[in-house]
């Protein structure tokens, strides 16, 4: 099984394209729909891995998924820094302002 960050291209008997992504075989038809928004760390992590794996482009990811080359470069450096479940996004808290009643 590949490490973090790495992938196996495979094909199947099919003749389509697949490769090895962070949960197991993973394919295009696999990928989240175009119009999520909703990106669970799972979703991030596999969509990295179908652009290193060539299943899709870089420029057809962003375009396709409404995602800035500056969002998909902050999830993988939480990749390398944290791993897929530093991906995962919690409920924000708001900092309150000083002199704020509620703090």
């Amino acid at each position: 099984m590949p490490k973090a960050g790495e992938f196996a291209v495979l094909n199947d008997v099919a003749g389509e394209k697949s490769i090895i992504g962070p949960l197991g075989r993973l394919t295009r038809a696999d990928l989240p729909s175009s119009n999520t928004t909703h990106w669970t760390s799972r979703r991030k992590a596999e969509l990295m891995a179908a652009i290193d794996g060539g299943l899709i482009g870089l420029a057809e990811a962003l375009e396709e998924y409404r995602l800035t080359s500056e969002e998909l470069a902050a999830w993988r450096e939480t990749v390398g820094r944290a791993g897929i479940p530093g991906l995962r996004v919690t409920r924000h808290t708001h900092a309150l302002a000083p002199g704020d009643p509620a703090g």
